[in-house]
């Protein structure tokens, strides 16, 4: 072997090693732009997320909108439209929600004197 060709060999590997050097500081560069648009996005989700949305709701005298609840126990649907003119309490709670489980009683007693006529309790 002559000392040329063990030069060009060893200038083949520098530009060899070189262009991988390259090729990883160009993925890094790329990774690194992408992780940070991520982290300002999730960043920005958070904080959107942390704010209730200005939501023009109904106004005191405008009737609620309709929907449709399954009574637990019984699978009836019944529809708030069904109550017209009638008062009703909607109280939306979980079972794994202790708060929820909490309040539940509290909510309960003070109706059961009322007994207005056509009174509506949807626990």
């Amino acid at each position: 072997m002559d000392s040329s060709s063990g030069s060009n060999g060893a200038l083949r590997a520098l530009l060899a090693g070189g262009f991988v050097l390259g090729l990883l500081l160009a993925v890094a560069l790329v990774g690194a732009d992408e992780f940070n648009r991520l982290r300002t996005a999730a960043t920005s989700a958070r904080k959107t997320s942390s704010q209730p949305a200005a939501v023009a709701g109904p106004l005191v005298g405008d009737p609620a909108p309709d929907f449709e609840l399954i009574e637990a126990g019984t699978g009836n649907k019944q529809r708030l439209s069904d109550y017209r003119g009638r008062p009703v309490l909607v109280n939306f709670w979980a079972t794994w929600c202790a708060p929820c489980r909490t309040e539940m009683p509290a909510l309960e007693k003070p109706l059961q004197p009322i007994a207005m006529p056509g009174f509506k309790f949807w626990p």
